[in-house]
């Protein structure tokens, strides 16, 4: 485990979580699982990183979602009021002024 974070030190890989390399973090637990049934560790690192890997996506899809809503606040407060005033303002002072009494 300590070569697998050296490695990660040196290539400088920001985005990895030294917090699952603690004595509490997912790998250490996956490493106790499988010390203590006697299985070999390979196919339960994979499952490990199968199901990080799908929590994650589902982070970011969930980040992306608030994300489409937050990107219509500002075309609700900028453009829609901008589009009143330049597009629909015009054409009904024009209605009212050729209004016959």
């Amino acid at each position: 485990m300590r070569r697998v974070v050296d490695c990660i030190d040196q290539t400088g890989n920001d985005w990895v979580a030294f917090e699952r390399f603690c004595g509490d973090g997912s790998l250490s637990e996956v490493m106790r699982r499988a010390t203590s049934v006697g299985i070999p560790l390979g196919p339960l690192l994979l499952s490990e990183s199968a199901a990080l890997r799908a929590s994650s996506h589902t982070e970011l899809e969930a980040a992306a979602e608030r994300l489409g809503v937050g990107i219509l606040v500002p075309l609700g407060i900028c453009i829609l009021p901008s589009f009143i005033v330049m597009g629909v303002l015009p054409v009904v002072i024009s209605m009212v002024g050729n209004r016959p009494f």
